[in-house]
Formats: C-alpha cells, structure tokens, sequence
C-alpha cells in the first residue's frame, strides 16, 4: 500500500449484552454454583442491561457478579485475539513501523460499584478511566508507561501532529498533543460530563415500568466533573456536589466535599471557567 490510510475500528464484543461468541464464552465463563441462577442474571444484564439492579429491583450476589464478569472478560479476550490478527496483517505488508496504532475505550463498565450496573448514571473512574496504547516507532522506541492524566480528547492533536498538519491553538479546546512522549508535561485537569440519553432514560422506564418517581428522578440528571490528579470534583444538575481524595480513596466511596470545601470551591471555579 502506497497511499495513506485510516482505519477506525469498533470492536462491540466487551459491552452489553455480555455475550461473547464462543470459545471465548466457555473459556472464560466461571463456573457456577447451583446458587446462581443464570435464568435470572441473563434476564437482568443481557436482556435488561443491569437495570433492574440499579434500582433496586433485585439483588445480585457475589456470585452472580463473578459470572457476568467473566462474560465481559470473554468480551475482552475476544477482542484481544482480533486485535492481534489485525497488527499480524499490517505487519505482514511491511506497514507496522509506518503506522500511528491507537487503541482505546469510550467508556469502562460498572459491576456492581456504586450500586450501579453497565455505564450509565454516574462519572466515576470505573467509566471514566479506559487504556489508551500507542505506538508510533518516532516518538515510541521503548515501553512506557505515562501516569499523567490524559484524556481520549488529546488523541485528535496527536495524530494531526503526527501527520505534520499544523491547526492554530485555540483556547478554548482543552487536548493537547501528548508527542513527543518524553520530557513534557501534561493536564493539570481533565473534564467529562454525563447528560443521560434519551435511550437511557427510555430504557429505564420500559425495562423497569415499576420504579418510583424519586429513584426515576435521582437517575434523570446530568453531572459534569472536573478531576485533577488527587481529586475530583462532580456536580449534578440538581445543586449536588460531590468531591473524592483520589490517592487515599481511588474507589471514590467516600464524599470528602464537607472537609474539603475550599478545594472544592477552586475546582467547581475551573469547571465554570472551562464551560465559558
């Protein structure tokens, strides 16, 4: 191939509803006990897409989480295993050490954190914090890991700069271009926000037509955030806020916005600031 090319891939496989095809299904499948009822879990996650968990309308064991999981792990591998054959392709026609690879995630997945299920309702790390793998042998000889926050946005400058085509800085975009990837800085805040879909709200109501108007209303709102490399800040569109110690409580459990509501108010400044 002598030509540029751009190829976009979406890979469906790890996503509801956890179905992998086989024989990444039964390879990774955990085996059940005769506690778990998989009749009722199929109805809830593949069928319902967790929602009935989400509001409360049935429980979930510990066992039965283990057995979806292993279905999204089957998801996983499945992808894992097309991915390879697709690099053995570029590279069997000479183009690997020519071709900028990325490979990322829109979005990760609850599984039972926060009382929630699939990836809806809520801007915690369990959806926000997805892989982003590249690699382009000019700026990448060796492995290495960035720890620095990093947003899916950065991905567009990054490829226009590898492509060597020049776009005026505009302040009102927040990606930068994360090449070269040695000796550089990067965010010192990231953004992201959740304004619930038509679909989602629509599926919450049809696949539970028995939920309360106040849980019905506690899911029927949008946040925004805004996270630094300690802490972030939530804030929904009903007033309620929201602010995690990232080092001290990665699982975002604990609402420290009472303790901490000076940072709180700084960052709540630079969401405003950010939205103009």
């Amino acid at each position: 191939m002598n030509k540029p090319f751009f190829i976009f891939i979406n890979y469906f496989e790890a996503h509801t509803p956890y179905n992998p095809p086989q024989p990444f299904k039964s390879k990774f499948e955990k085996i059940h006990n005769r506690e778990t009822d998989l009749k009722k879990i199929r109805d809830v996650f593949n069928s319902r897409h967790g929602f009935p968990y989400i509001t409360k309308e049935c429980e979930v064991s510990e066992e039965d989480w283990e057995v979806v999981k292993s279905w999204y792990d089957g998801g996983i591998g499945c992808i894992d295993f097309f991915l390879g054959k697709l690099l053995d392709f570029i590279k069997e026609r000479g183009l690997y050490d020519d071709t900028f690879i990325v490979i990322t995630s829109d979005h990760g997945e609850n599984f039972g954190e926060h009382q929630l299920a699939n990836h809806v309702f809520c801007l915690h790390d369990t959806l926000l914090h997805v892989p982003l793998i590249m690699r382009y042998p000019e700026h990448a000889q060796e492995e290495k890991r960035i720890a620095n926050i990093v947003s899916n946005m950065d991905v567009f400058p990054t490829l226009l700069s590898i492509l060597k085509i020049e776009v005026k800085n505009d302040p009102k975009i927040s990606a930068v271009n994360l090449v070269p990837f040695k000796n550089r800085t990067y965010h010192e805040h990231i953004f992201a926000e959740y304004s619930p879909a038509y679909t989602d709200i629509k599926d919450l109501k049809s696949l539970c037509p028995n939920i309360d108007q106040t849980t019905f209303d506690k899911y029927n709102r949008s946040l925004k955030c805004v996270r630094t490399k300690d802490f972030k800040y939530v804030i929904t569109s009903d007033g309620k806020e929201e602010l995690y110690a990232l080092e001290k409580n990665p699982d975002e459990t604990i609402n420290v916005v009472g303790e901490f509501r000076k940072k709180a108010e700084e960052l709540r400044s630079v969401l405003v600031a950010a939205r103009g």
